[in-house]
């Protein structure tokens, strides 16, 4: 599957608009901590950010441009997920 980041280890530009990103698959597995799954890390991770206005995609997985419930629910989603890259 497609990972957040490519082979070589890099993320998308962080001003690459959110729906680029995900048309690219980049935000397919939200693996924060490049740990090789989304786990509670990678929840805390993100919980941590919430309230905070972001353009980052990374982060701000609908493209609002803010980190809400959302976000933190579309990791959630994918807890557990075994992440390639």
């Amino acid at each position: 599957g497609l990972s957040e980041f490519d082979q070589a280890g890099n993320g998308p530009p962080q001003n690459t608009p959110a729906a680029l990103v995900q048309l690219l698959g980049w935000w397919s597995c939200p693996d924060f901590d490049g740990s090789g799954a989304v786990d509670a890390a990678d929840l805390t991770t993100i919980a941590s950010q919430w309230g905070q206005a972001s353009s980052d995609p990374h982060y701000d997985r609908d493209g609002d441009g803010q980190i809400t419930v959302v976000d933190v629910m579309l990791v959630a989603s994918r807890w557990g997920e075994v992440c390639s890259g």
